[in-house]
């Protein structure tokens, strides 16, 4: 009798669930293959490995914070009396620096904007140092245009520019740069 042994197969079966992981070790079969002179004869023997280990893994965090965005359509622009004069786009944006104040406040600060400027952002008056839209007494009020780390020579006739440092004052002192 002569014996043979003809190969050894290992393999390894790993099965993935949505939650969870099993790992199974390999399972390790051994095939004997025993031929006489007369006849073949086959065993098929399993042996198997350790009992199979679980392990199971957390679910991803579930996001805890909901940002949500509101768009909230600008009220619209009306204009009346000396309102009328100032160019729409300067209208615009005084409302939009002013506003906060209540729509009073943007519409007086329109009116003071014809007076002082004719709705002009470059007007200058030479007698008074006074510049732009509301003529701000410049360099006087430069401080204001630099704590926006503005140089007030290169941002009076800027619009919106002009306009934030006008909301500053008008938020620092009310009426009073304007006489009013």
């Amino acid at each position: 009798m002569k014996r043979i042994i003809l190969a050894t197969i290992a393999t390894l079966s790993i099965a993935a669930c949505a939650d969870n992981r099993t790992d199974t070790p390999p399972t390790t079969s051994v095939v004997h293959r025993t031929t006489t002179s007369t006849s073949t004869t086959t065993t098929t023997t399993v042996v198997s490995a350790p009992a199979t280990t679980t392990t199971t893994l957390p679910a991803p965090p579930v996001p805890t914070t909901t940002t949500v965005t509101v768009t909230v359509p600008a009220q619209p622009v009306t204009a009346t009396g000396d309102d009328l004069r100032v160019p729409e786009g300067i209208r615009a944006a005084i409302h939009a620096h002013f506003d906060e104040f209540g729509v009073d406040v943007a519409s007086q600060m329109t009116r003071i904007v014809w007076r002082e400027s004719n709705g002009q952002p470059t007007a200058v008056n030479r007698s008074s140092g006074c510049y732009g839209l509301t003529q701000q007494a410049l360099p006087l009020h430069a401080d204001l245009y630099a704590a926006h780390g503005w140089a007030w020579q290169d941002s009076w006739s800027d619009v919106d520019r002009h306009l934030t440092v006008a909301a500053d004052l008008y938020r620092g002192s009310g009426w009073r740069p304007w006489a009013l």
